[in-house]
């Protein structure tokens, strides 16, 4: 094993990093995720997760058609800087070259219920102001969440605001 040991063992993550450290040098480690619960997680003792300075996920689905892959990746953790948004690509494959474009993850229902709620309430929003229960239809979350989410958001002066005279909620303009 390339981490000298079993990665169920948090002595094998410790003695990993530490070797690592010792190199001096940038290095990107990809990892199993687990098949629990702990959605963003790499395979293995949570020391793994820990000892990191950077975490990413990566989902994945596949598009259809000749060699289309849609990507998200969602930054889990971070102790250099503020979580990163997540960002979307879409592969191409055609004869001899491969095309990547940006996405909006927001667009794919596959990888749109991984998105925070805040971030799949602001998409719902685009197109116009709507009220805490359609939120939660077209979230998928219930109209609890949303609400808090809204209520959060919006004492803090970033994303949302109450509509005047209305239950509904809009986009703050930027």
């Amino acid at each position: 094993l390339a981490c000298g040991g079993e990665p169920e063992k948090s002595e094998s993550a410790l003695s990993f990093f530490a070797a690592l450290y010792h190199l001096r040098v940038p290095a990107l480690i990809i990892a199993h995720q687990t098949k629990s619960e702990a959605r963003g997680m790499p395979f293995g003792s949570v020391m793994w997760h820990n000892s990191a300075r950077m975490t990413w996920e990566i989902q994945s689905h596949h598009a259809g058609g000749e060699g289309g892959l849609q990507i998200a990746l969602h930054n889990r953790k971070s102790n250099v800087s503020s979580l990163k948004d997540p960002e979307g690509f879409r592969m191409t494959w055609s004869l001899g070259s491969l095309t990547i474009d940006k996405l909006d993850i927001a667009e794919v229902p596959e990888l749109a219920a991984s998105l925070p709620l805040v971030n799949r309430i602001a998409h719902a929003l685009y197109n116009g102001p709507m009220a805490v229960k359609d939120l939660a239809a077209a979230t998928g979350a219930s109209a609890t969440s949303v609400s808090s989410t809204l209520g959060y958001h919006a004492r803090a002066g970033r994303r949302f605001r109450q509509e005047l005279g209305t239950m509904k909620w809009e986009l703050l303009k930027r």
